[in-house]
């Protein structure tokens, strides 16, 4: 059996962490995933765990502290530098796009409609996950739900 991968997802709505948690169960790459329910909790269980997540998927529209206002807090912390961040958001606008990229995110991910395309989402990350991560979601040419990082309009 491969090593256990923990993902920690960050998202206030309550069916998406359902549904992400369910597609995690069913991927083959040993998936352990944490949910939180905003940024503030995921700051407080993010320093109450014994193992640190390999990836944190992120929603940005979250009451309270948002995706970018947790994002900013979290890159502060020493521990947490190196956890690779990837936003996962309803939002398709560029200028969410350009705000990932400045706010040091890995990648841009588009909830699917659809639990096969977060299956596939999940599939591709696992298999994928580590340094090779940014490159292969920069490359990637099978999955619609990445958006590629742009810098500026």
């Amino acid at each position: 059996m491969s090593e256990e991968k923990i993902i920690l997802l960050i998202d206030d709505d309550v069916d998406d962490r359902y549904l992400f948690s369910r597609a995690a169960k069913l991927e083959k790459n040993n998936i352990h995933c944490v949910t939180a329910e905003s940024g503030q909790d995921a700051m407080g269980l993010l320093n109450k765990m014994p193992q640190l997540p390999q990836l944190i998927f992120l929603d940005i529209n979250m009451p309270g502290m948002n995706g970018w206002e947790f994002l900013a807090q979290f890159k502060k912390y020493e521990p947490f530098k190196n956890i690779p961040v990837l936003i996962y958001s309803t939002s398709s606008h560029e200028k969410d796009i350009i705000a990932a990229h400045t706010a040091g995110a890995i990648g841009y991910c588009v909830k699917p409609l659809e639990f096969e395309g977060l299956q596939a989402i999940l599939h591709f990350v696992c298999n994928n996950l580590g340094a090779g991560l940014p490159e292969a979601i920069k490359h990637n040419k099978t999955i619609p739900y990445f958006k590629p990082l742009v810098a500026e309009v």
